[in-house]
């Protein structure tokens, strides 16, 4: 018996891993770490192929780069200079059936930023029909997605809502692509039977074209035994395909092992970008038909994953709550360099809130919060520190804080942090907030706990459960609780009570028993498939 952790996502990462992936990473380091009985092996999902794939020597670098932190997001001169991509002309008109199509699509073929081919498609006067996005060789589909994620500047603009953009890997394309055809793949808008329209093309270099498909290296394909188990922990949702994953589990008989982090999409589609929420009830009614046992990161995350599966009336596979790891190594400002996050900590006293930037996390209410201590005369009020990447429904909030003039010098957004470099952050705030309006876990309230600093927190979803009667939990749209909580917080002695609570009463969750509890249920699902075919 083998268990088989899959990396797919972390393979398709290119920045600091953090949630998810560091999940997925945790449980690879310990696989290659070799510290339980059973075999314990890494593969991937090769979507084109619809096979698993063990790593290649590149691939497995990369992984034990990640691991170690090492890993930066490096593209090769000959990736830069292998292609041209060029976008068509509005005007020019296609065939006369999709003429009229044709005339009312708007679109722009962006340049390739980070390996993705960029890109947005509307229709004008309809922006809420998705459209579908091909990339053809010689007629052929080589690869599609649809025009429906979110872009700020397109929002801005008044373009589809904002929810009209696309994205798609050069390495997929280039993996698909066949190097004996033509070194052109055409990048085409469809909707419905008769809509189609060309939005451009991507050319490569013959030599190049030829050398970028015949390195694609990929590892041995994969073939379970009826005693192996396989456990996915990333963004399955992004890189797998379940009804083919499912169909391979029917002919080789290996055990599945699925994630449930949170179900957000499905119970409150309104917090999240574009039409998710289909997509996800999708997803998890495959992974429910697909898997023998879902891993759930709370209590919270298995009742909303259970009440799912009421509704869609889909298999319950069996499910184990396991607290996911918050320990981060512990860092100072002491050994930073010159950085905004060492100018920030040397600066001044301040209010730290870890998070994607985005509608569902509410830093809305922290800025009204904030407005209302400023109108208050709080002497010395600490900043407020965002740390993390911009999302999608904050254009309105980030155009506030910059133009408030009541506000905008006592904000401030960092990104692209290490974990050096955020453990200092926590190291050296006064305090942490949280406001999120719905969580299937929280991982930066554990981790700020984790470093003995007191977290200000929404008691929406898991949060609670983290840290139970640790934290005083806040409704998330009460600015006033907010603001006045944040105040009480600046009394030095009220502040060193909580903290001193913390430091005799909250347990670290270690990702080594994390990481043991997962292998211990995927052990639990591959005895039990022993036991039924004995």
């Amino acid at each position: 018996m083998a268990i088989w952790i899959d990396v797919t996502t972390s393979l398709n990462w290119n920045r600091p891993p953090v949630g998810i992936v560091r999940t997925e990473l945790e449980c690879a380091r310990y696989a290659l770490a070799a510290r339980f009985s059973q075999a314990t092996k890494l593969c991937y999902f090769d979507k084109s192929a619809g096979e698993f794939r063990e790593l290649s020597k590149r691939q497995a670098k990369k992984i034990n780069n990640l691991i170690s932190g090492l890993y930066e997001v490096k593209q090769s001169s000959l990736t830069r200079e292998a292609y041209t991509v060029s976008s068509a002309a509005q005007g020019k008109k296609g065939p006369r059936r999709w003429a009229e199509f044709a005339s009312r699509i708007k679109y722009s073929l962006d340049s390739v930023e980070n390996g993705l081919i960029r890109g947005w498609a509307a229709k004008a006067g309809n922006p809420r029909d998705k459209i579908e996005i091909v990339f053809t060789q010689d007629e052929n589909i080589v690869a599609r997605t649809m025009a429906s994620q979110y872009r700020d500047d397109l929002a801005r603009a008044g373009i589809g809502g904002g929810n009209c953009a696309f994205t798609m890997p050069l390495a997929d394309l280039v993996g698909s692509a066949d190097p004996e055809k033509t070194q052109r793949l055409d990048v085409i808008a469809r909707s419905g039977r008769f809509g189609r329209r060309r939005l451009g093309t991507i050319a490569f270099d013959k030599g190049a074209f030829r050398f970028l498909t015949e390195s694609q290296d990929a590892g041995p394909i994969v073939t379970f035994s009826r005693e192996d188990v396989y456990v996915s922990a990333g963004l399955d949702w992004d890189n797998k395909d379940f009804n083919r994953i499912y169909n391979l589990k029917l002919m080789r008989e290996f055990r599945v092992v699925g994630f449930c982090y949170d179900l957000i999409p499905f119970f409150f589609p309104h917090l999240c970008v574009g039409d998710v929420s289909s997509f996800f009830s999708r997803y998890f009614t495959e992974l429910s038909w697909c898997a023998d046992g879902v891993v759930c990161i709370s209590e919270c995350s298995r009742r909303d994953y259970k009440e799912f599966v009421r509704r869609s009336g889909c298999a319950l596979p069996e499910t184990k709550v396991v607290r996911l790891g918050s320990a981060i190594a512990r860092s100072s400002a002491n050994g930073l360099t010159a950085s905004p996050v060492a100018e920030v900590i040397a600066a001044s006293k301040y209010i730290l809130f870890v998070s994607t930037i985005e509608r569902r996390k509410n830093h809305e209410v922290l800025y009204k919060a904030y407005v209302k201590l400023v109108e208050r005369g709080i002497a010395d009020l600490p900043k407020l520190v965002f740390v993390g990447m911009r999302g999608w429904g904050v254009s309105d909030l980030f155009s506030d804080i910059t133009l408030d003039p009541r506000i905008k010098d006592h904000i401030v957004v960092l990104n692209d942090i290490d974990d050096k470099e955020l453990s200092a952050l926590y190291e050296n705030c006064l305090f942490t907030v949280f406001p999120s309006l719905y969580e299937g876990w929280g991982l930066p309230v554990a981790e700020s706990l984790g470093h003995g600093k007191y977290c200000l927190a929404s008691g929406a979803g898991s949060i609670p459960e983290i840290a139970g009667d640790l934290l005083d939990y806040l409704d998330p749209w009460d600015v006033q609780a907010w603001a006045n909580g944040i105040e009480a917080l600046l009394e030095k002695e009220y502040l060193e009570s909580k903290e001193h609570a913390i430091r005799e009463r909250y347990q670290v969750d270690e990702w080594s028993a994390c990481v043991d509890g997962i292998f211990e249920f995927a052990d639990k699902c591959g005895v039990r498939q022993v036991r039924a075919s004995a």
